[in-house]
């Protein structure tokens, strides 16, 4: 009877301790967050970059019937929407080549993953991946100071196709219809976080920001826990000197 009293008890604070992280984890900006597979990832991470016209090259290797519906998918559940067959060869298809290796890499960190929701007053703090356009437009490696470097006209000229992307995207881009979710990295489930895929989709919510134009309170996305993402040196260091 004594041990199944003190079973009952630590159970109790077990729910207790839980239900403070859930809160804790609100309080700094998480929202909802719900543990997901690394097979969830990599779908949401391939369907966000099949919409990217910068990688529409990557689709070669789809059947035209698969190509057809990846841009038809509904943004409500749309990955219900895809047989295991098709999930697999979508991944398969977009992750080659360079992205391949990054992917590999991230996946090493053996990251626990959530999906859940960024306020959009976050954006201002978040950390991006660092590639050599991102180094030379945001010293800072902040996303808002590579979105302002776009407003200001001072992306390069060896930088015009992504340039083209994020003013398309600027133009046309609708949060509630975003197919895949941008993908971030923390060492916690506090910020700060970087994000390493979805820049252009970021970038362009924080322009919409500023503008007052921006039609969401919050943005889905996936985030990667791990003690081991400075490991990786495409993570800038200000983030690590930011945690000191």
């Amino acid at each position: 009877m004594f041990i199944g009293k003190c079973y009952n008890r630590l159970m109790q604070e077990d729910v207790q301790i839980n239900n403070l992280r859930s809160k804790e984890m609100q309080e700094k900006g998480i929202r909802n967050m719900v543990s997901v597979s690394e097979e969830y990832v990599i779908l949401q991470w391939a369907l966000g970059e099949a919409r990217n016209p910068k990688w529409k090259r990557r689709e070669q290797d789809l059947s035209e019937r698969l190509r057809k519906k990846i841009h038809t998918l509904s943004p409500v559940n749309f990955e219900n929407q895809l047989s295991k067959e098709e999930r697999e060869n979508i991944a398969n298809g977009f992750f080659k080549d360079n992205t391949r290796t990054v992917v590999k890499k991230i996946l090493q960190m053996k990251c626990s993953w959530y999906k859940g929701f960024l306020p959009i007053e976050e954006l201002e703090n978040l950390y991006m991946v660092m590639w050599p356009l991102s180094e030379k437009l945001s010293p800072s490696a902040k996303l808002s100071e590579y979105s302002n470097a776009f407003v200001a006209g001072k992306f390069p000229s060896d930088a015009t196709m992504d340039f083209e992307n994020i003013q398309r995207m600027r133009e046309t881009f609708d949060p509630s219809q975003m197919i895949g979710a941008p993908v971030l990295l923390s060492q916690s489930n506090r910020p700060p976080f970087c994000a390493i895929d979805g820049i252009t989709r970021l970038s362009v919510m924080q322009m919409k920001l500023k503008e007052g134009s921006l039609s969401t309170n919050d943005i889905p996305i996936i985030l990667g826990i791990s003690d081991n993402i400075f490991d990786w040196d495409q993570i800038p260091r200000q983030m690590k000197n930011s945690i000191a």
